[in-house]
């Protein structure tokens, strides 16, 4: 990623310009042996928690209501666990709320952002889809992780994440930049997707104190 950050955040052009242009950079870079590593880890942990998930008391009604959802719907991509194929959206939603059921996945300390459950899920059900290469899908994960990173550090130190859970302000972003890393669409395309996404974060901080269990389907819901 050398030469990458040679060009950092201009008060000049909106934030979500600049985020389509590292994003269009992260589609052009070669990545080494190393960060392709790193993306595979990143890989395997989202699978290891989903399947470690599957004896999860969530697991029957997350199957439940994807089979219900899957009746009559397109064959696009899997959900861990079920038998038949469906829509892409419900299978990102059901591999992410699976993925985060036990609390086991992947957690980016200083955005406060479980990244995997939401990144992940979604570009393995884009790239069925969209029979995207595995050149695409590394790249859709290192933009997915990057952008997601770089919001949630600079939004946590303030008192927005008090009320808002982290996860689900910055997940939305992440996921719409690892579709723009894959895809490099035009710039327009790029910054309306983001401009999106951003409106699209959601997920209260109230399930600590209330001991609610909308903590698992913040993420679902942000990679749907």
């Amino acid at each position: 990623m050398t030469g990458l950050d040679e060009h950092p955040v201009s008060p000049q052009i909106p934030l979500t310009v600049w985020a389509a242009r590292r994003l269009h950079a992260l589609a052009a870079t070669e990545y080494d042996d190393q960060t392709r590593r790193k993306v595979a880890q990143c890989l395997l942990d989202h699978l290891g928690a989903c399947v470690a998930a599957l004896h999860h008391r969530a697991a029957p009604p997350i199957g439940h209501y994807l089979d219900q959802r899957a009746e009559g719907s397109k064959s696009e991509a899997v959900h861990w666990g079920q038998r038949s194929s469906m829509r892409a959206e419900e299978a990102a939603f059901g591999n992410s709320v699976l993925g985060h059921a036990l609390i086991r996945d992947d957690m980016h300390v200083a955005s406060g952002t479980h990244i995997g459950s939401m990144v992940v899920p979604a570009a393995i059900a884009l790239a069925q889809r969209e029979q995207w290469s595995g050149r695409q899908l590394v790249r859709a994960l290192i933009g997915g992780y990057d952008m997601a990173v770089r919001l949630g550090t600079a939004i946590r130190p303030g008192s927005t994440t008090a009320h808002f859970r982290p996860s689900g302000i910055n997940g939305a972003f992440g996921v719409v930049a690892a579709a723009i890393a894959a895809t490099d669409p035009h710039e327009d395309v790029a910054v309306n997707a983001l401009g999106l996404a951003a409106n699209a974060a959601a997920g209260v901080n109230e399930w600590p104190w209330a001991g609610g269990q909308e903590v698992y389907t913040h993420l679902g819901r942000v990679s749907q």
